[in-house]
């Protein structure tokens, strides 16, 4: 896909995500696919696998999805059923195709930081992709934790960004930060109401 520029270097970005969609493995983990857009350089197709087919919640991942919906002040998250355009690699083209899609996410000013990951393709090659590892108010750069702790300034963000990384193949682990386990499928209705302060 030509006509702009992807984003491949770990760091902190400020951008909306242009798409926020339900996926499902073949083996029935369920997960969100999220695009990205940091004027003009994207990030596409990163994949946040947040509930195993047993129902168990994947709690690091599913901790990031709640830090986004945090820093976007949203209550509950709810995918709904939408027309969306979406890049087919078979027709090498973009199409139009109906998706679940969590538009409480979506196309709103969002902080992201992202870590540059290496992977080897098909072919055997090693390729760079970007994985979200957390996110932050580009507002104030306060973190998820710093919003519900109501924080007067932001520490934790300069912090993150001091330890992230990029990750090469040779050590190649899965990214699991650590975050409350909220049991809990589609929507996060069960933040505790009086720690939101929004």
């Amino acid at each position: 896909k030509a006509g702009y520029s992807r984003i491949t270097t770990s760091g902190a970005y400020v951008g909306i995500i242009t798409l926020a969609k339900a996926e499902s493995s073949a083996g029935g983990t369920m997960g969100i696919k999220f695009n990205f857009d940091s004027d003009g350089s994207k990030a596409e197709g990163m994949t946040l696998w947040v509930q195993k087919s047993s129902g168990e919640v994947i709690s690091g991942f599913m901790g990031i999805v709640e830090g986004i919906a945090t820093v976007l002040r949203q209550r509950e998250v709810t995918p709904v059923q939408a027309m969306i355009k979406e890049y087919d690699y078979q027709a090498k083209a973009e199409v139009q195709k109906q998706a679940y899609v969590y538009q409480g996410l979506m196309n709103k000013k969002v902080g992201l930081i992202l870590q540059a990951e290496e992977y080897l393709n098909g072919n055997g090659e090693i390729k760079t992709k970007m994985s979200i590892v957390g996110s932050f108010d580009p507002e104030t750069d306060m973190t998820p934790s710093e919003i519900l702790e109501k924080a007067t300034e932001p520490r934790k963000l300069e912090q993150k960004l001091a330890y992230l990384k990029d990750k090469k193949l040779e050590t190649h682990s899965e990214p699991m930060p650590a975050a409350n386990n909220r049991a809990n499928q589609a929507s996060f209705e069960d933040f505790e109401d009086d720690s939101i302060p929004f």
